[in-house]
């Protein structure tokens, strides 16, 4: 069986979305003839924890800890705030001098991220267990980008042996990325870093088609698209039963820049004119929730029909989705929407539950939704479309006769079916060195 060396940050007991990727490829890579071994840091500052998914970790995956410094832990003493350095880059609105400063230090020395103190204790601890053991790929994946930056030291080293990247998010095109001053040689570094990256890499993984143009743009010779996905398993067959009052669940942190603002007016439309009974609606937000959305929901008086319920495991997490009778999905109101997939639209596709997305009509994730059925999109400006769903589907709950997507088409994105493909791209480089090989021997005989 051949070897994948996978070097990530977000690893059990982490929780959200940015562990569930990984933590599914290394559960079904060795169906397709490749063990994972796992280098994670042995100390991190994960913005939440999940121990239920320690239980996930697949038997006799190897699990590599390097020790980590992180400037986390002193940025909530100064800030006074628990919640990460990427949550707060990320939401919008009223900042203090102090948040200022501390952002401003954040974005223009800590580079590329505020994980950049892992980068060379993980890459010396790699460099001698890749001597006595190499493996035959290696894989990095962010954010943070800072790993990246690991296996670019670890390919200048080892040469020979094929580098994967694996983007989870975009680098320097993230959403918020220009939301935020750069100092020109932050900015520089940056742009420099994603480009060696991207071009030095014998393959770019990314997880939405827009995301791999744009790295095709820079010079990415050898790009391609896997997206997540969910995994079969952890959706048992007797679902949960939905809740007796019309629920509208959000799964996830809801930032500055998701505040579905039209969403909230259209809801208090629906409830003012009668066609939405006040008493037989239930919005329930589960994860982290920026103070702004909080302010919508108070301006809208929606205080008594919205739950703000705060993060949930992952295993609670689904039985919610099912037991939704409509899942709200928000995709950031940035110019980069288009783009942007988010990892959780494939559970809430195989919740089986009907989903309203708010984002571009025309973007990735809307184009994806429509291909299996699963719900609705629409535009963060179309209030009359949002009380148009909103009154569609509370008439549907009371009809019974609530559906998601199709099975058999969502199908094509399990973590199972996703693995295959993932396998196929490592095989291949694993085959172009072996074929290499040969020919650099025929040349010297």
């Amino acid at each position: 069986m051949k070897r994948a060396l996978i070097i990530t940050y977000y690893w059990p007991p982490g929780g959200g979305a940015g562990v569930q990727r990984w933590l599914k490829f290394t559960k079904y890579l060795p169906s397709y003839g490749w063990q994972p071994v796992v280098m994670v840091p042995e100390n991190p500052e994960y913005p939440v924890l999940d121990t239920s998914l320690i239980s996930q970790v697949a038997p006799g995956t190897e699990v590599l800890k390097s020790r980590i410094w992180e400037p986390a832990a002193y940025y909530k003493k100064m800030s006074g705030k628990s919640n990460e350095l990427t949550i707060s880059l990320s939401s919008k609105g009223h900042k203090s001098l102090k948040d200022r400063l501390m952002l401003f230090i954040r974005t223009n020395f800590f580079l590329p991220d505020a994980r950049l103190f892992w980068i060379r204790p993980c890459y010396r601890q790699l460099v001698d267990y890749i001597r006595k053991s190499p493996p035959d790929v290696l894989v990095t994946t962010g954010p943070p980008h800072s790993v990246h930056l690991i296996g670019l030291k670890l390919k200048k080293t080892f040469p020979d042996i094929p580098w994967v990247a694996d983007f989870r998010d975009p680098w320097t095109k993230i959403e918020y990325y220009g939301e935020v001053f750069h100092a020109f040689w932050a900015h520089w570094l940056h742009h420099r870093w994603e480009k060696a990256v991207v071009t030095r890499a014998d393959a770019v993984v990314t997880i939405g088609d827009d995301i791999s143009r744009e790295f095709n743009e820079i010079g990415g010779t050898r790009v391609l698209t896997i997206t997540n996905g969910y995994d079969p398993e952890d959706f048992p067959e007797s679902r949960a039963p939905r809740h007796e009052k019309f629920t509208v669940t959000y799964v996830g942190n809801m930032v500055g820049s998701r505040n579905p603002h039209t969403f909230w007016r259209a809801l208090d439309g629906c409830l003012s004119s009668g066609v939405i009974d006040r008493k037989a609606i239930h919005v329930k937000l589960i994860g982290k929730i920026d103070q702004s959305i909080r302010n919508s929901i108070r301006e809208n008086g929606l205080e008594d029909v919205v739950e703000e319920c705060g993060y949930l495991d992952h295993e609670k997490a689904v039985k919610e989705q099912q037991a939704a009778h409509l899942l709200l999905l928000i995709i950031n109101n940035v110019s980069s929407a288009k783009g942007i997939v988010t990892g959780k639209l494939f559970e809430y596709m195989a919740s089986g539950s009907p989903i309203l997305l708010i984002g571009p009509v025309d973007g990735e994730a809307s184009m994806i939704l429509g291909g299996v059925d699963g719900g609705v999109a629409c535009d963060h400006s179309d209030e009359t479309g949002l009380r148009n769903a909103l009154q569609i589907y509370f008439e549907k709950y009371k009809s019974g006769r609530l559906t998601g997507g199709d099975p058999s088409r969502v199908m094509k994105y399990s973590r199972k079916t996703l693995t295959a493909d993932l396998a196929a791209c490592l095989s291949s480089l694993t085959d172009r060195k072996r074929d290499q090989a040969s020919r650099d021997h025929q040349i010297k005989e």
